[in-house]
């Protein structure tokens, strides 16, 4: 599997900046929308580690719901939501954005946009380590910029919000108000 890593814009990211020409690509992405079962509505959860959960919380950035890892104090696991069946286009650049609340510092928020259903191509930010977040206690935006490679064509696309810590401490990471959308060109 090839891996390409993000571009990153992280200079003065405010709540201006969260939004670019073009529709939201995700689906449900301010998670107000949920199943019988409570859990959010067109978003995967891939919290499989013992060591904590991501939930839906109503400790929203608006809205009544937002998305809440709750993590243990054991380090090193992985947890993300993933939403797939997005009809992106290889080669164009994307923004992802959004709001997020830590109570702690040493996690990452982070993000992987794969090809579906062999995933490649692959875009992510896992590898390298996020700035985010780098606010601690108050809702605070966040904000990748990408441009997916131009080969191999997938069907379609898979987005990951994905986290990890390295803090030794019981840390919760709220994400609310996703977007993703396509950048007009430079």
């Amino acid at each position: 599997m090839r891996v390409m890593l993000a571009t990153l814009v992280l200079v003065g990211c405010s709540a201006d900046d969260l939004t670019d020409d073009g529709p939201n690509l995700l689906r449900n992405s301010n998670f107000e929308v949920v199943d019988t079962t409570g859990w959010v509505n067109e978003w995967e959860n891939h919290d499989q580690n013992p060591d904590g959960a991501i939930v839906v919380t109503k400790e929203a950035h608006s809205g009544a719901r937002a998305l809440q890892w709750q993590l243990d104090t054991v380090d090193g696991w992985e947890y993300f939501v993933i939403q797939h069946g997005l009809a992106l286009q290889s080669g164009h650049r994307y923004a992802l954005s959004g709001w997020y609340l830590s109570d702690a510092d040493g996690i990452d928020l982070n993000f992987i946009v794969r090809g579906d259903p062999e995933d490649d191509p692959q875009v992510e930010t896992v590898m390298s380590g996020s700035p985010y977040p780098d606010v601690i206690g108050q809702w605070a935006p966040f904000r990748f910029e990408m441009v997916l490679p131009s080969a191999p064509v997938p069907t379609s696309w898979q987005v990951f919000l994905h986290s990890i810590k390295f803090n030794h401490a019981a840390t919760n990471l709220t994400v609310d108000d996703v977007q993703l959308v396509e950048m007009l060109p430079p």
